[in-house]
């Protein structure tokens, strides 16, 4: 069937585009116009290839094309068009999303349907309830319809020809004037969260680098909620828009949003794929102002662990103080995000498997929140390791404490006391020491209430003394969370590796325990690792993670990465990561060049006892 049909076009070439401007005005047939109705049932999603004027129609062959990370092909359902079989299908690729067919009726006569007549369907199976649209393409298979006489016919697509689906789209823009409308020159947000319930489902979608979202959506009333980043610094003319869908909607649902208050809040995140002994690793360091008005003079301090060489970077440093380089970044305007890279390598004294951190602070650090019930007090605990003994001081950086708090010892994994209350004055310190027995050290105390700029401080000392065998402990700095909640600074941890797999998912803090337990509440950071292990250069690379349902989607913070990248959110909690003409070499050609990774935070769905 194949040869005869390539035959054929073949035949037809030379003819195709007079029998297009033709066709319609000798035998009146304008083509048929397709879309796919849609319903959801559960996880199910059956899709079903409608069509209007379908008329005479004696072939036709295309492509089906869809996102194969948000709906997974399961099976054909229904063939109604005369003589269509399995295998008039080719689903090699369908598990990339990706269905070619090709169908001629068996009479010769020509085949007409009656509008909105389904002529095949398929089964999809969708974790997130998410509906992803089905596009009728010309690759790999070319589209192509013949008619009764023979001629190529035009035809259209329509996602909501005959659907129970509907469209909705919009755009969330900086109303700089406030008269909630849509002006010239007015900024358009990019990755803001949209928020869509019908008190069945809930689903997101995030905005991409224009400010516009769209999403198709099942026949039924909506709520539609722009999820602001920080209430204390953005407001919304119309937070929620209740909205019905039916199979003629087009909804356009904008969101203006004005500010609140000026102020330029600055967020730092940076990491590295791994950390190599004695190789260079290369640091990505992302800075971004989330405020209203431009950051001027910004500039962002890094110190590095001590077992850290600096040995070049893309932006030029202008001060360096010991381990700390100063990197100057110029005005930031809202909304605006840049990263550049570090070359760093690894001392070959460390110890394989040994933590090393290193922390980025962005100024200004204005965290752009009402402080009045704050009593001022700024808490910081320090660890060094003084030949038998871990000293450890807590020190109140602030005004006064309010009231007294207790703090914590862990050793390795294990609470090694609980203090009493401490109650500082200004610049007031308390000092103490733990044995320097090669355990890991950890020190956690709780700042007052309302600080703006984290819940606790902590540090942790590691390779200290050695216990019995002559060795310290490793791998417990990373089980605990860090003293990073302020956007402004963002501390990475991680142990030196020898051999290591290139493609993982990593969660921080690891968590204690074999079961890998973490507090209620905390925030969970990822970090995706990729490597190309082909033989030839990957252009584009594209990463989907799926949420778990313990995770909430609106609270997604996508952070540093070895490459540029676009990011969106959609259905119920899915991820994903393009890094268009990333061209990344191969490991065969470059493999240091052949990594790449990034990041992202999350919180922690409400715990509902």
């Amino acid at each position: 069937m194949m040869k005869i049909f390539l035959l054929k076009t073949a035949l037809r070439t030379a003819l195709s585009i007079l029998a297009l401007i033709l066709a319609p005005l000798l035998y009146g047939q304008s083509g048929p116009t397709f879309g796919f109705h849609t319903t959801v049932e559960g996880d199910t999603v059956l899709a079903e290839l409608q069509a209007r004027d379908f008329t005479d129609i004696l072939s036709m062959q295309f492509t089906l094309t869809w996102d194969a990370s948000l709906m997974e092909f399961v099976a054909l359902d229904e063939l109604n068009l005369p003589g269509l079989l399995p295998s008039n299908w080719n689903l090699t690729d369908a598990a990339g999303g990706v269905i070619t067919f090709s169908w001629f009726d068996p009479d010769l006569d020509g085949e007409t349907f009656s509008d909105c007549s389904t002529l095949f369907s398929f089964k999809f199976y969708t974790p997130n309830g998410t509906i992803t649209p089905i596009e009728i393409d010309n690759s790999p298979t070319g589209d192509e319809i013949i008619d009764i006489f023979g001629m190529p016919v035009p035809w259209a697509q329509s996602p909501i020809l005959c659907n129970g689906v509907g469209a909705m789209s919009g755009q969330v823009f900086m109303d700089a004037n406030a008269d909630c409308q849509f002006g010239t020159g007015e900024e358009s947000l990019q990755n803001w969260k949209i928020q869509i319930s019908n008190g069945v489902f809930t689903i997101y979608q995030s905005t991409d680098e224009d400010g516009q979202y769209q999403v198709l959506l099942p026949e039924g009333t909506y709520d539609i909620t722009l999820i602001l980043p920080n209430e204390n610094l953005w407001s919304s003319c119309t937070p929620t828009q209740t909205i019905t869908i039916d199979s003629t909607s087009a909804e356009l649902i904008d969101f203006p949003v004005q500010p609140l208050q000026n102020c330029a809040l600055m967020s730092v995140d940076l990491s590295t794929p791994f950390l190599r002994r004695c190789f260079s690793n290369n640091y990505a360091v992302q800075y971004c102002n989330e405020g209203t008005i431009p950051a001027v003079g910004a500039y962002v301090e890094i110190a590095f662990d001590s077992f850290l060489t600096v040995t070049g970077s893309s932006l030029p440093w202008n001060a360096v103080n010991g381990n700390t380089y100063t990197f100057p970044l110029g005005d930031v305007a809202p909304g605006d995000c840049q990263t550049f890279s570090v070359t760093v390598e690894v001392s070959c004294n460390a110890v394989l498997g040994q933590t090393h951190c290193t922390s980025a602070h962005v100024f200004p650090d204005d965290p752009c929140v009402p402080t009045a019930m704050w009593d001022g007090s700024d808490l910081d605990v320090t660890g060094t390791c003084e030949g038998d003994s871990v000293r450890f001081e807590i020190k109140n950086n602030g005004e006064d404490m309010a009231q007294p708090m207790e703090f914590i010892v862990i050793e390795d994994d294990m609470i090694h006391l609980t203090s009493d209350p401490v109650l500082l004055l200004s610049q007031e310190s308390v000092t103490f020491a733990v044995p320097a027995n090669g355990s890991t050290w950890r020190v956690e105390m709780p700042e007052t209430p309302d600080n703006p700029f984290s819940t606790f401080t902590a540090e942790a000392i590691e390779g200290c003394g050695a216990n019995g065998s002559g060795t310290f402990s490793l791998g417990y700095v990373t089980q605990f969370p860090l003293d990073e909640e302020s956007l402004a600074i963002d501390i990475d941890c991680q142990e030196n590796i020898g051999a290591y797999d290139p493609n993982d998912k990593t969660g921080y803090p690891k968590g204690f325990c074999a079961a890998h337990y973490i507090r209620a509440g905390q925030d969970i950071e990822y970090k995706i690792r990729f490597q190309n292990t082909g033989t030839d250069t990957a252009f584009n690379v594209v990463i989907t993670d799926t949420l778990s349902n313990f995770l909430s989607p609106a609270s997604v913070r996508p952070g540093s990465a070895s490459h540029p990248y676009t990011f969106e959110l959609s259905g119920k909690g899915v991820l994903r990561f393009s890094f268009p003409n990333i061209m990344l070499p191969d490991s065969n050609v470059n493999e240091p060049a052949s990594h790449g990774f990034v990041k992202f935070t999350v919180s922690q769905q409400p715990h509902n006892p």
